[in-house]
């Protein structure tokens, strides 16, 4: 399978549905869900509190190589490769 040839890299949002596609090599695509609910709070340097975090998100790599970053209960893998579909 890593010989085969990608036809679209993307990912789905179990939690809103969006469907996000990286078209090119470095082609970073991320996503944070505020539909998911919060799941915890982080410290914003920059703001001086601590804000909501949501479930984070993101596809890489076009049509070169495929790199998802996120839990996979929060996604849903749609890339397809050359003479199959949604692996």
């Amino acid at each position: 399978m890593l010989s085969d040839k990608i036809i679209h890299n993307k990912i789905k949002c179990r939690h809103c549905g969006l469907i996000m596609e990286s078209e090119f090599r470095h082609d970073f695509v991320a996503h944070q869900c505020t539909k998911a609910g919060l799941i915890s709070r982080r410290y914003d340097n920059d703001a001086g509190e601590y804000v909501p975090a949501y479930p984070y998100i993101a596809v890489d790599g076009g049509k070169d190589y495929v790199r998802v970053v996120g839990h996979y209960d929060d996604y849903e893998m749609l890339t397809e490769y050359e003479g199959t579909t949604h692996v």
